[in-house]
């Protein structure tokens, strides 16, 4: 077994890690003010310097194809280098 080496250095060197699973249930949103609500919120947060005009203008030109799912979330597990607690 291999105990040195620059490939084995590298690696010690990068084992810091931060990391989240999360199991739930996802559905599709199918009413269209439940889509526009959520798509509203995510143009704010997402683009917040940009006006509400553009925002709109943004969402009408994708409108159609748009699929916008919802994640409710059931269990959340992380983990984190203990290099980084």
């Amino acid at each position: 077994m291999c105990t040195t080496g620059h490939k084995l250095e590298l690696i010690r060197r990068t084992t810091y890690f931060c990391s989240v699973m999360a199991f739930g249930t996802v559905r599709v949103l199918e009413d269209n003010r439940e889509r526009r609500t959520a798509t509203e919120k995510l143009a704010v947060k997402y683009a917040l310097r940009d006006s509400l005009e553009h925002h709109a203008q943004a969402i009408h030109q994708v409108w159609k194809p748009l699929c916008i799912l919802e994640m409710t979330i059931a269990p959340l597990s992380g983990r984190k280098a203990i290099e980084i607690v």
